[in-house]
């Protein structure tokens, strides 16, 4: 219920940016800094131009998804007010955040909720629960949401 999806509105479906994130309340959401463009002249030169980044203004935020292909009725689509980037993410991938702030607040429901957040920390080299609509093969997508699994990365991949 806390994963969203982040969408360009312009273009057609299937030419539209996407990214997933988290909804820690009812008006933030932490995604990828590599979602958005940064307003910095070198990545305005570089990115801007490109319809594969998500825009101010053009950036909706679809809560309670499941199948990105149905309208199952438990969906709430919202449009960014803002985001924030942390840091230049030339910096590494430790630095790849981003808050977007929502329009105008979710409405909390069984199907859209804040993150749940573990009662302990994750170590290194642990399983940990992953989710979203992505590819764990090259050019195939999913179109509905799906569980699996990853590592927690060691600390100087981080850096």
């Amino acid at each position: 219920p806390w994963q969203v999806y982040l969408w360009n509105t312009k273009g057609g479906w299937y030419g539209k940016e996407r990214c997933s994130g988290a909804l820690i309340n009812e008006w933030w959401v932490l995604t990828a800094w590599n979602c958005f463009v940064d307003s910095s002249p070198l990545y305005s030169t570089l990115l801007y131009s490109s319809p594969l980044l998500l825009k101010p203004g053009h950036t909706m935020v679809s809560l309670g998804e499941h199948d990105l292909t149905v309208e199952e009725g438990t969906e709430q689509h919202i449009r960014v007010a803002r985001y924030v980037q942390h840091g230049p993410y030339a910096r590494g991938p430790s630095h790849s955040l981003a808050m977007v702030k929502l329009a105008e607040p979710a409405r909390l429901t069984q199907h859209v909720m804040p993150v749940a957040l573990p009662t302990r920390c994750t170590q290194l080299h642990e399983k940990c629960l992953v989710s979203g609509w992505g590819s764990t093969i090259p050019g195939q997508g999913e179109w509905t949401i799906k569980p699996g699994e990853g590592y927690m990365p060691q600390p100087k991949l981080m850096e």
